[in-house]
């Protein structure tokens, strides 16, 4: 088998495994300080999640033209199988939109598209788990079905390749902190153990070389949604770009970090 399909077929292996073996409990770890910055502790025993709902806006699919960056403040707690984010995740690769999984083992998975393309799930090693990173994934599509992707840590360009499958649009919900194992079972979830200080979608490709993060992002005129994880009087997560992608919380709690 080669290599890359073994690696595919390893890492459905434990996704199943582990899903089925259920999270362990992940207690928050100590604060350094708290400057005011305002987060979202996620407990992956406790199925801590936000969704948002179904918007075109959100989706990317397929097609030539299209494009994406994902970028966000992460602080990683266990190193357990869960997505930070994730539009549509079923035991087939291929019916994934766009997420960003974390893999046992393996490590951070910028997922796309089907298992046949090794880049459809393009792999870079997990960060030092306790400790906060910037991370950044784009995807710009030269074609239908092709493109070229790519995973920032800390503004440093730590993997790329060029992509010949695309998983489909799709109407479900935008999950944060979690993503839906199955696609007839909804409600079997698979959970972040971390936090999330700031998460921006733009449509446009905002990094192609390595670059200074941002301490605090922001939206701009191209951005999609933008969350900064302070929580609203009604324990909502409000979308700072203007377009109205609130984001309804399950369990997630907030918290004052320093990054």
């Amino acid at each position: 088998m080669e290599p890359e399909r073994l690696f595919k077929h390893r890492a459905l292996c434990l996704f199943v495994f582990f899903g089925a073996c259920g999270p362990v409990p992940v207690e928050a770890p100590p604060s350094d300080a708290s400057n005011g910055n305002e987060a979202l502790f996620f407990v992956a025993s406790e199925k801590d999640a936000v969704e948002v709902a179904s918007a075109v806006e959100l989706e990317l699919g397929t097609g030539e033209g299209k494009a994406m960056t994902v970028e966000a403040w992460l602080r990683v707690d266990a190193e357990i199988p869960g997505a930070v984010v994730s539009k549509r995740w079923t035991l087939d690769p291929a019916q994934t939109d766009y997420m960003l999984w974390i893999q046992p083992q393996v490590g951070w998975v910028w997922a796309t598209g089907a298992v046949e393309d090794p880049c459809a799930w393009l792999v870079t090693d997990l960060p030092q788990l306790g400790v906060w990173h910037h991370v950044a994934m784009t995807l710009e599509a030269t074609g239908e079905q092709e493109g070229h992707k790519a995973f920032f840590l800390n503004g440093v360009l730590v993997s790329e390749c060029d992509y010949t499958h695309k998983g489909p649009a799709h109407d479900d919900d935008l999950l944060i902190g979690a993503a839906e194992r199955l696609l007839f079972f909804h409600g079997a979830h698979d959970h972040f153990s971390g936090a999330i200080d700031e998460l921006h979608l733009n449509r446009e490709i905002l990094y192609r070389e390595n670059f200074e993060p941002d301490f605090h992002l922001s939206p701009n005129e191209t951005t999609i949604a933008f969350w900064d994880f302070a929580l609203n009087d009604a324990g909502e997560l409000p979308d700072l770009s203007g377009h109205g992608h609130a984001g309804k919380v399950f369990g997630a709690e907030g918290i004052s970090a320093m990054r």
